[in-house]
């Protein structure tokens, strides 16, 4: 039967984040995978790799597990982009007394008072039951709180915050337990032939239970029931599907883990086979039973749905050295290069997709110039959006150019230094803000653009003495006022189009070979370019002001404390 095992792709096959559900009301959905589209059965469509790059930036995936080595336990996170940057969360000893020890266990994620998420486990010694308590987390780690003083259990456990339950099995009966203490069992079946429940997951939208139902004489498999049935006096069970259902003969497996992935409709599960594990794949309506293929040996293993994975704690032959490690494989049963490593045994853990922090500043991190999107900043990814701000700061060692191609959005851009940055590409830079204005700072050095920039909020640009800012591409104000501010010089050596906005000249000096096509609001300095066009000859102004430039060109600057305007005729 061994040879059976293979890592052959299931039939419908399965891409990352591909799949959806059309309503919830009706059938799990059969679908295809076409060049790159998604097709169901009932009419939706949808770009899959749009769709996985979407929830890629809206959700980071992060492992939470309990460390133990026979002193106070701990909780730590990791992401999985980095699993070597670990960090403490909770640690029993801000909580508890220094004489009392505990570790930690029967992490699960689920909803949190307010909103959100939170962290749900089992704390006290594993050996007495009666001083188990459950606690709760957020994500971070900064509140933390007992929920009940009652006996948790010390392996899986699930929370009901809606029903202010929790659930979990005790071997031979499933038990739902309320905060308060109401206690309701289902128990496995009057049989002649010992049954045992193990492993269990819940569709909480769906509000089913399953679980692993394990015997000597009968077919194992996976076993359901709703929710509901735990107030029932008389409550049943159903069979979803069993093993030998699946393999087409009768076998002696059991089942060893199961989860639920509520996304694509479907329930995992795995069978130990000696030193490796069998996966196995069955829709949460029982159709479609298979198996996956043969896989390293899973212990504990958990879902994570936005990336289509399998994290799992090896289970070998050294308990101490499988039990530090947390490793991944994909839905399809195929290695994952990814390996999460503590520094003492993982005792329990889980896997939680939550909204990516909003990121709102980045700084370049290279010594030279390079490409917007190509990873050069400070923190991962590329700034792009306008809550936005760039820093431009004193890392060059020889002049640099930050080349998009692409349209990229900022609400502020700082450049501090000596080395001049040119921000150039075919794409365009909009300074946008979504509250207030934008803003272009120079606080020291020359700096450039030679892309098209375009104002789509008002900005004010201030430049500190003895630097400067060019324009050396179009310039587009499309409405806005564009305010300029500090000693320094801004150049406009291209087109500038205001659309009937305004420049501001508060302070400062405007030079270059451009050609303004709007209003000039001056109280600053406005000086001949270097260029044979110049900036000044090409401003066409009102006639009640004529007079006065020509008075300032000729003085080499215009009136200061007046403002003269200048239009487009």
């Amino acid at each position: 039967m061994a040879s059976s095992f293979t890592n052959n792709e299931p039939e419908d096959g399965i891409m990352p984040a591909q799949h959806t559900k059309c309503d919830r009301s009706v059938e799990k959905i059969p679908y295809q995978y076409r060049s790159n589209v998604l097709v169901t059965t009932k009419g939706c469509l949808l770009l899959a790799f749009g769709l996985w790059l979407t929830t890629a930036n809206l959700l980071a995936v992060q492992v939470y597990w309990a460390d133990d080595e026979m002193h106070p336990g701990r909780i730590l996170v990791a992401n999985t982009v980095s699993p070597n940057s670990q960090q403490v969360i909770v640690h029993s000893d801000d909580f508890f007394p220094a004489q009392f020890t505990t570790p930690f266990y029967g992490l699960t994620v689920n909803d949190a008072p307010g909103g959100g998420k939170a962290l749900y486990f089992g704390g006290g010694l594993p050996n007495s039951p009666n001083q188990r308590r459950l606690y709760r987390t957020d994500l971070t780690g900064e509140t933390f709180n007992q929920i009940s003083n009652l006996e948790v259990p010390v392996d899986k456990l699930e929370v009901d915050f809606v029903r202010e339950s929790y659930y979990w099995i005790r071997g031979d009966d499933l038990r739902r337990i309320s905060f308060n203490g109401d206690v309701a069992t289902i128990d496995r079946p009057p049989s002649n032939n010992p049954v045992v429940f193990q492993g269990f997951d819940i569709n909480f939208e769906d509000e089913i239970f399953y679980f692993g139902q394990n015997s000597d004489n009968v077919a194992s498999g996976i076993q359901f029931v709703p929710l509901s049935e735990f107030d029932n006096p008389s409550p049943t069970t159903q069979t979803l599907i069993t093993l030998d259902e699946i393999l087409g003969v009768e076998t002696r497996l059991d089942v060893n883990w199961l989860q639920v992935d509520t996304t694509l409709g479907v329930v995992f599960f795995t069978s130990e086979l000696g030193n490796s594990s069998a996966l196995f794949r069955v829709n949460e309506d029982g159709t479609d039973g298979k198996l996956v293929g043969e896989t390293p040996l899973l212990g504990q293993f958990k879902l994570s749905p936005t990336e289509n994975r399998i994290y799992y704690k090896p289970s070998g032959d050294d308990p101490w050295l499988d039990n530090t490690k947390i490793k991944a494989i994909d839905y399809l049963g195929n290695p994952i290069d990814f390996e999460l490593v503590s520094d003492v045994f993982i005792r329990d853990f889980e896997i939680a997709s939550v909204q990516s922090p909003t990121i709102t500043s980045y700084s370049w991190a290279k010594t030279e110039g390079g490409f917007w999107s190509g990873g050069d900043w400070d923190i991962t990814g590329f700034p792009d959006g306008n809550t936005v701000t760039v820093v431009f700061g004193d890392i060059l060692n020889v002049p640099g150019t930050v080349v998009t191609d692409v349209n990229r959005t900022v609400k502020t851009i700082t450049f501090d230094s000596e080395q001049p940055y040119n921000v150039a590409g075919h794409g365009k830079l909009f300074l946008e803000a979504e509250v207030g204005s934008s803003k272009i700072n120079v606080i020291q050095g020359d700096h450039q653009f030679q892309l098209v920039a375009e104002i789509n909020s008002n900005t004010t640009v201030n430049i500190a003495a003895v630097s400067s800012l060019s324009f050396n591409n179009a310039l587009n104000l499309n409405g806005n006022i564009l305010t300029k501010t500090g000693a320094g010089t801004i150049a406009i050596n291209n087109l500038l189009s205001t659309n009937r906005g305004t420049i501001n000249l508060v302070e400062g000096t405007i030079i270059g070979g451009g050609q303004i096509g709007g209003n000039l609001h001056n109280v600053g300095t406005v000086s001949p370019g270097g260029s044979s066009g110049m900036l000044i000859s090409s401003i066409v102004p009102e006639p009640s002001t004529w007079m006065l430039l020509i008075i300032g060109i000729l003085l080499g600057v215009t009136t200061t404390g007046m403002a003269p305007k200048s239009r487009c005729g």
